[in-house]
């Protein structure tokens, strides 16, 4: 066989082997979706885990402390939900006031085509979505999401699990590194420690710019009295994780919702353009400032990333696109052949 072959078979193996290692990562989701989300939050904690080991403290009382402190975040996020339920089932009735002003005279016709019976009496807006029909078809939009809801309480149960063992040792990421891509430990540990520096700035960074845009569409809401301020900015919190398209998103839907509550055109303007200007803000300014230029990620790679995370993992990959950026990059600037990869993504 000619050298020609040869390289030709290598590649063919080659290609092979990456599409089969995508079909892994895609039907496997359930556990590496998990463990990335381990592996990076578990980065976060380290330097606290270093701090209670130099004052000497068991490691098992450090692992308690980190997984009281994950309760409490989880609870208070639990608490908060209700009472955004509370809020939204509170103001249901004006809600559907507004809605029948606003969107009656849209939604009217519509009805009067599809033959649905509606009690005027409740209100155009809210005798349709009582209507069995109407009730019927919510029902069955809102059974996957039930599903939704369970693969999420299954992914952070895994995760906490996950982020036990790696917190307490039981994977020890710099040995792997060592054994499979590094020949000496020192350049296992150099690395290693340059993705730590890396994945926990953009948390902290990202958890921070995020905090600041929930908490700024949350007073809008309220200076303009737009409804349910407090799930508008929990909303635009946890949107905004998902790189650059969650922030658009939030900003579109809070936009609607100002021009169901708000009726002065001018003060509908101005609400309109204070929360672009947050998001521009937060999202365009303040952040990139905040990450610096130590990460050198292009727009186009970040694009490419939330594609090619979003179709394998779903929202999970679009919310891990930019921290895998990060570390893809990372590793490839220690090889001399991926070092052109690294180029591109800057």
């Amino acid at each position: 066989m000619g050298i020609d072959s040869i390289r030709f078979t290598n590649k063919i193996l080659l290609i092979f082997a990456v599409v089969l290692a995508l079909y892994i990562l895609k039907v496997l989701s359930f556990i590496f979706v998990p463990l990335a989300f381990a592996c990076f939050f578990s980065i976060m904690f380290l330097p606290f885990l270093r701090w209670t080991n130099k004052q000497r403290m068991p490691k098992y009382f450090s692992l308690i402390m980190v997984m009281v402190i994950i309760a409490l975040v989880l609870v208070g996020s639990f608490k908060i939900l209700q009472l955004s339920g509370s809020e939204i089932l509170e103001g249901r009735a004006e809600m559907y006031e507004k809605l029948d002003m606003k969107l009656g005279r849209i939604v009217e016709p519509y009805i009067q085509l599809f033959e649905i019976e509606v009690n005027e009496e409740d209100g155009l807006i809210s005798g349709l979505v009582h209507n069995s029909e109407v009730t019927k078809a919510i029902v069955s939009l809102v059974g996957p999401g039930l599903v939704h809801i369970k693969n999420f309480s299954s992914t952070v149960a895994i995760t906490l699990f996950l982020m036990v063992l790696i917190m307490a040792g039981s994977i020890n990421f710099k040995l792997i590194m060592q054994e499979t891509l590094f020949s000496t430990p020192t350049q296992a540990i150099d690395v290693f420690l340059k993705i730590e520096n890396a994945i926990s700035k953009f948390l902290s960074v990202k958890i921070g710019t995020s905090l600041i845009t929930g908490i700024c569409f949350g007073i809008a809401c309220w200076a303009f009295g737009v409804s349910f301020p407090l799930l508008w900015g929990i909303l635009a919190f946890g949107l905004n994780f998902i790189q650059m398209l969650g922030s658009i998103f939030v900003t579109i839907a809070v936009c609607l919702m100002a021009v169901i509550d708000i009726e002065h055109p001018g003060v509908l303007t101005a609400a309109i353009v204070i929360f672009i200007g947050i998001q521009l803000l937060v999202g365009s300014v303040l952040e990139p400032v905040l990450m610096g230029k130590s990460f050198k990620i292009n727009i186009v790679t970040v694009l490419i990333m939330l594609l090619f995370w979003g179709f394998l993992w779903g929202i999970a990959g679009m919310i891990l696109a930019v921290p895998m950026a990060v570390l893809i990059k990372i590793l490839c600037e220690q090889f001399e052949h991926t070092q052109g990869i690294a180029r591109i993504m800057s």
